[in-house]
This record gives structure tokens, sequence and C-alpha cells, in this order.
């Protein structure tokens, strides 16, 4: 079972992604963040195996929360994702420490495809 914590800022785009993994038995939503800030505290007190997460939100909180969890948790993947699908951000996210990059208009089979890929890197 992969846990995920969803954590975007436009609720929307959390709903879509939770529709879409729902339908995977092997995946488990363990929460969903709705800012950087509460993204980072669930992180921590759910130690999910990947984080969904916003690059976009507001004021960079996706970026400061992507550097914040991978401090206080490596073991934690995270994949960052945008609407705009801009370079620079996937850029900066793999920089940063994201594991991978999924714009939030791809289709729920390539998520899912990611988030198999992404969780199965360096399983203990």
């Amino acid at each position: 079972m992969i846990k995920i914590l969803v954590a975007d800022c436009h609720p929307v785009m959390r709903i879509g992604f939770k529709l879409a993994l729902q339908a995977d038995p092997g995946i488990d939503i363990i929460g969903e963040a709705c800012n950087g800030p509460n993204a980072v505290k669930m992180a921590a007190e759910l130690d999910p195996d990947v984080v969904l997460l916003d690059a976009s939100m507001p004021g960079g909180e996706g970026f400061k929360a992507l550097m914040d969890i991978k401090k206080n948790n490596t073991r934690t993947k995270i994949i960052v994702t945008s609407v705009a699908g801009d370079s620079n951000e996937l850029l900066e996210g793999i920089i940063l420490g994201a594991s991978a990059f999924v714009p939030a208009n791809a289709d729920g089979g390539k998520l899912l495809d990611v988030i198999r890929r992404v969780a199965a890197i360096n399983r203990n």
C-alpha cells in the first residue's frame, strides 16, 4: 500500500487527484493539505510514502514545503505538480529534491504510473 498526502491550494485539484487515485486499491490517501505549512505539518505527522505537492502555491509555499518535508523526512518522496507545467518549476523542483514532476492535467493512468515508480525508489 502506497500512502499518499495530497497538497494543493485548489480544492478542485485536490478532489481531482483523490478521485483519480481512489480507483487503485494499492493507494491509500492518508491526508490532504491546502497550503505549504499544513503540508509540512501533515507530512511529519502522517509519514506518507509520497506527497503530491502543488509547486504553484502562493508566496512560494510549494517549494518551501518541498525543502522542509525533505529536511524532516528524507524517506518521503515528493512529486511536484503544477497547472502551469512551467519548465522552470520542473527544474527548480528537481534541484530542491523532488523525485518527479507531473503536470496537473496528466491523466489518472499517468499519475498512478509515476506514483508507483517513485514509491518504488529505495523502498526498504
